[in-house]
């Protein structure tokens, strides 16, 4: 926006009257008041913080924009001429400062142009050059390089650096900005902790921190544990803790290092089933020997894997997942099964053993009971033949137990049997037997399993119930569809008929009134 000496000619003219009006005398004559406005305005004229390079162009070009709103005719008066003698500078002027309005603009020139450049460097065969002064004020290495042994030296090289990593780094040193990606992230941390330059070093944290995946979590882990960089290693960790299984099925988990693989299967915070995990190891045992020009036999991956797989902790297996993949993997030795199986199969006073036993992940519960029923009846017979309902959900969630029915007139004590398999293979879940004690009345008796079930999503399982005893109250008017609204989410429970033999119990009436589930929050 250009204006003629007409224009600025006006301009003078109401800027004139404008400082007329506003006089000390005629504000008097208007009113009693001083105008707090222009008191604020006169005391704060000419304070440093108006008085910046940046906020004056940043203030000129929002004018140029939107001059014809502008109401301060003094200030207006100001800004067009500092708008046309910039634009006929910038435009004429024979000097290159002359061209840049900030000295950020006047070094961004010479990292482009290299003017007067004073410093060559050879980085891995590409010449690059700089300006003392300027990599002094950034970093503290430059600074005593160029003060010391190398103040004479006329080429500096730089053999560990990729050339536009370097470019990068320099960049930033005359800019204050630099661009990242993941390509090169890594190796601009790692010349920016070579040159003592923190900032750079903090941008590129603060990259790898807003970027971190499960999927590169173990890559930048492995990293971060080589920089020595603690808060980014914390921060993969966390991450790792969180999403396990996510983890461990990426790409990069075969090819992280053993120190970094064994610092993950130690750890208590993990939130993984010991099976997937189990499985996972094999994976990178198997593509570790590949790496050694290994078969991976049985016994190649038993020497591999000789340190890790003692951390695995095969007792938070079931007894059906360790026989049907961690035994015939050979992985164990005989004495080892034989521990595993004598746990497995004592249950009152479990053996001491040399795998861990305790769970990886303390979860925040949130434990809720679905009651399928509506009325109470009575009376319901037993025979030996179990009571059986299909059950589904459409969220992880965990079945601790069910809520039955008991005696109609008297205390009773019923031996029960709990089970829990999936619909289409017929696949046994889980199996607890145990007894509860009832008291006459129709109110439900809670009955655990001995850990927690896990249940997946949208998968049909069949709930039974064998009980030894005496008749018992039973519901009926049962629901199909039981909508549950948890502290983070609505869980659905479905219901359906399991054909066969169920000893009557249907979705419409019978036992197993009370499902209890626990969620993860």
């Amino acid at each position: 926006m250009d204006f003629d000496e007409t224009e600025l000619q006006s301009l003078f003219i109401r800027a004139a009257n404008e400082r007329r009006s506003h006089s000390p005398q005629n504000l008097q004559e208007d009113s009693n008041e001083v105008n707090p406005t222009l008191v604020t305005k006169n005391k704060n004229c000419g304070t440093q913080l108006h008085y910046t390079a940046p906020k004056l162009l940043e203030r000129i070009t929002q004018f140029e924009a939107s001059s014809a709103s502008f109401q301060d005719c003094d200030q207006r008066l100001v800004y067009v001429n500092i708008l046309n003698d910039k634009k006929t500078t910038e435009s004429t002027s024979e000097y290159w400062q002359d061209r840049h309005f900030t000295q950020a603009g006047k070094l961004g020139f010479l990292y482009e142009n290299q003017v007067n450049s004073d410093i060559t460097f050879n980085v891995s065969g590409t010449i690059l050059t700089a300006h003392k002064f300027v990599l002094s004020i950034c970093s503290a290495v430059f600074e005593a390089m160029f003060s010391g042994n190398w103040a004479t030296e006329k080429v500096v090289e730089v053999p560990d650096i990729d050339p536009d990593v370097f470019r990068e780094m320099l960049k930033f040193a005359y800019t204050d900005s630099v661009s990242l990606n993941s390509e090169i992230v890594m190796q601009v941390l790692y010349a920016a902790r070579k040159y003592q330059i923190r900032t750079l070093e903090y941008l590129c944290i603060e990259y790898l921190g807003g970027n971190l995946v499960p999927q590169n979590a173990l890559v930048l882990l492995d990293q971060a544990r080589k920089f020595e960089i603690p808060f980014l290693e914390e921060l993969c960790l966390q991450l790792i803790d969180q999403s396990t299984t996510d983890v461990v099925e990426s790409e990069s988990f075969t090819n992280v290092s053993k120190e970094t693989l064994l610092l993950i299967v130690v750890r208590d915070s993990l939130k993984i089933n010991e099976l997937v995990l189990f499985n996972a190891i094999i994976k990178w045992g198997t593509s570790e020997a590949a790496r050694g020009e290994l078969e991976p036999t049985s016994e190649n991956l038993k020497t591999i894997l000789s340190d890790v797989i003692k951390h695995i902790r095969f007792p938070l297996m079931n007894q059906e997942e360790f026989a049907k993949n961690v035994v015939p993997s050979k992985l164990l030795d005989d004495a080892e099964v034989v521990e595993v199986f004598c746990y497995f199969t004592m249950k009152k006073e479990k053996p001491l053993i040399r795998f861990d036993s305790h769970p990886r992940a303390i979860k925040n519960t949130e434990d809720f009971i679905i009651n399928r029923f509506q009325r109470i009846e009575s009376r319901w017979g037993y025979n030996g033949t179990p009571d059986r309902v299909k059950f589904q959900v459409d969220y992880p969630v965990l079945l601790k137990g069910f809520g039955l029915y008991g005696s109609m007139n008297e205390i009773f004590t019923y031996k029960v049997t709990l089970e829990v398999s999936k619909s289409c293979s017929g696949t046994v879940v889980a199996k607890n037997e145990t007894d509860f004690v009832s008291n006459g009345k129709s109110e439900t008796f809670r009955v655990y399993f001995d850990e927690p079930v896990e249940i997946q999503p949208n998968i049909q399982y069949i709930a039974s119930v064998t009980l030894i005893g005496q008749d018992s109250y039973y519901g009926s008017k049962g629901l199909r569809q039981i909508i549950q609204q948890t502290s983070t989410r609505p869980i659905t429970v479905r219901f359906a008929y399991s054909a066969g033999n169920n000893n009557g119990t249907s979705v419409d009436d019978g036992q197993i009134p009370e499902f209890i589930f626990s969620v993860c929050t």
